[in-house]
């Protein structure tokens, strides 16, 4: 956000995490941190300053959209890069002292994962495969995954990243109705299925699940209110590309 000195937002920036939360030119900051602030910018500077020698990795911004600038709010949609994100290795970090729960084939690809473990509260799901240990990437063997975990251990690491490779859930919909409702998960600039009934959960849909694409087109660049429409129109039988989600 580029302010006055005052704290109205001038201009944002193209591709910028403002335009993304949907700030718009003209929003006054009012708030920081829960706290009021003077409409003054060198406050501004000085109270995020603030938070991040106290190590905060959030804060709270409260905007004052005033009626014309709350015209031109962009409504938010998925971004290119979570979507892209959905197919790329993807890390969680494992705590290594605790088992991870994965039962492991002979090539680093998850057989069965463990009711209660912490594989399950990761969201690894059965299908996906272990592609990187501690950002560098593994031979498929399960022996080079024991052995990188043990060392990792003896060099007294609590954690350890693992980076997996997730299965893509594909299903068609051969009838109305598809049984499926999405909402934005902004924060990942995806949309995650929060409802799932009838013919989609007898295929393998369920709430958690990110939707990537419906009928072969991506949801980047769209709103909540665009794959709503997309789902209404889409003629049968209807393909829904579907990822999973892993939990940090």
């Amino acid at each position: 956000v580029f302010f006055d000195k005052e704290c109205c937002a001038e201009r944002i920036g193209e591709g910028t995490q403002a335009e993304e939360l949907g700030v718009p030119p003209g929003a006054v900051l009012r708030r920081v941190g829960g706290e009021d602030i003077p409409r003054s910018t060198d406050e501004l500077v000085k109270r995020v300053g603030a938070a991040k020698k106290q190590g905060a990795k959030e804060l709270l911004l409260a905007f004052y959209v005033p009626e014309p600038a709350a015209k031109r709010m962009r409504v938010p949609r998925a971004t290119q890069q979570g979507v892209e994100s959905l197919s790329q290795v993807r890390e969680v970090r494992m705590d290594l002292s605790r088992p991870l729960g994965v039962f492991f084939d002979k090539e680093c690809g998850a057989e069965r994962i463990g009711e209660g473990t912490q594989a399950e509260e990761l969201g690894i799901p059965p299908g996906a495969v272990l592609r990187r240990v501690g950002g560098e990437e593994i031979p498929r063997r399960t022996d080079e995954l024991v052995k990188r975990v043990g060392a990792a251990k003896k060099e007294g690491a609590k954690e350890l990243a693992l980076g997996f490779e997730l299965p893509e859930l594909c299903i068609e919909l051969d009838d109305r109705p598809i049984g499926v409702a999405v909402s934005l998960d902004a924060s990942r600039g995806v949309f995650v299925l929060r409802e799932a009934s009838g013919q989609a959960a007898e295929r393998g849909a369920r709430p958690g699940l990110a939707l990537a694409a419906v009928g072969g087109e991506t949801l980047a660049g769209r709103s909540e209110e665009d794959v709503a429409r997309l789902l209404r129109e889409a003629a049968p039988p209807v393909r829904l590309s579907l990822q999973h989600l892993l939990h940090s």
